[in-house]
């Protein structure tokens, strides 16, 4: 039931004209918030799992870096 949500949301936002990117963001977040089986936490942790590495975060130092030279 929570997929045929989901799926609706997408397809209604993406006939309204909204860019995929909204329609993914939306639909995912209302998923998540409607499976409360900690999805949401694990969710979290994935994504800071996947920053939290030196290289990764080089890369908007190194820019940073060359504009403030």
């Amino acid at each position: 039931m929570t997929l045929i949500v989901c799926l609706g949301i997408f397809f209604v936002m993406l006939l309204v004209g909204l860019p995929v990117l909204l329609c993914l963001g939306f639909s995912c977040t209302v998923w998540l918030l409607v499976a409360g089986n900690g999805a949401a936490y694990l969710m979290a942790q994935k994504v800071f799992v996947s920053i939290d590495s030196f290289s990764i975060m080089a890369i908007p130092f190194f820019m940073m870096a060359g504009e403030i030279m």
